[in-house]
This record gives structure tokens, C-alpha cells and sequence, in this order.
């Protein structure tokens, strides 16, 4: 792993740890968008991988 692999794995971990309602959904959530990203790269459209990045986004906030 690299220095800005292991800089975000301890930035979750403590966030986790200060943010109740960023633990409890940050692991369903970050699953959603693996399977979402899988599912654009398997239709090979980059139009569809960015809008479900966008949708990430938004729903970040």
C-alpha cells in the first residue's frame, strides 16, 4: 500500500470512531458504490460511470 492508501484507511477509521452516522452507513455505502462502478464498467460506457460518480457525490453530501 502507498502513503495516500494508508492515509485514507486511518482518516476513515477515525472518522468512524468521532461520527456515529458516518460509521453505521459508510460500509453499505461504499459497498452500493462498488457494485454500481462494476455494474457501469460492465456496460464499457464511461457516460454511465460518471453519473453514477455524480450520484455518489450527491449523496455524500
Amino acid at each position: 500500500m502507498d502513503k495516500l492508501t494508508i492515509d485514507l484507511d486511518d482518516f476513515i477509521a477515525q472518522k468512524k470512531d468521532v461520527d456515529s452516522d458516518f460509521a453505521s452507513n459508510f460500509d453499505s455505502g461504499y459497498e452500493e458504490f462498488k457494485a454500481h462502478l462494476l455494474q457501469a464498467d460492465s456496460q464499457q460506457s464511461s457516460s454511465n460511470k460518471k453519473s453514477v460518480l455524480a450520484k455518489f457525490k450527491v449523496a455524500m453530501l
